[in-house]
């Protein structure tokens, strides 16, 4: 595991590790985020405006774990299919309801690649 934070796949931004105190699990937790509107990293430059996408891993029990996901986040594989009970594209990796694009390259819930 590589203690260093990976850039984000979408923006090449910074992304931020940050840690949450829980007091019903007495716990602290850990997350990886980045969000590319108000850190855009090079995207703004290349093309000249700032994806409105905020993307992290879930929170975790440790903040290795968490750095653990993140770095890993593109070998894990997805893709999208229409749930017509809810009328929604989901993730299938993680679940997540998604409006789905050509742009659309990696799951802003769970990070995973977006393949057909």
């Amino acid at each position: 595991m590589a203690d260093e934070l990976r850039p984000c796949p979408f923006c090449g931004g910074e992304a931020n590790l940050m840690s949450d105190y829980s007091s019903d699990h007495d716990h602290t937790f850990w997350q990886v985020w980045h969000d590319c509107d108000t850190n855009p990293g090079p995207v703004r430059h290349t093309y000249g405006h700032a994806l409105s996408l905020e993307i992290s891993t879930p929170w975790c029990t440790s903040d290795e774990a968490a750095i653990e996901l993140w770095n890993r986040r593109a070998e894990r594989t997805c893709h999208y299919s229409y749930d017509k009970e809810i009328c929604a594209w989901r993730c299938s990796e993680c679940g997540g309801l998604e409006p789905v694009g050509d742009h659309v390259r990696f799951c802003p819930d769970c990070g995973a690649k977006v393949v057909e």
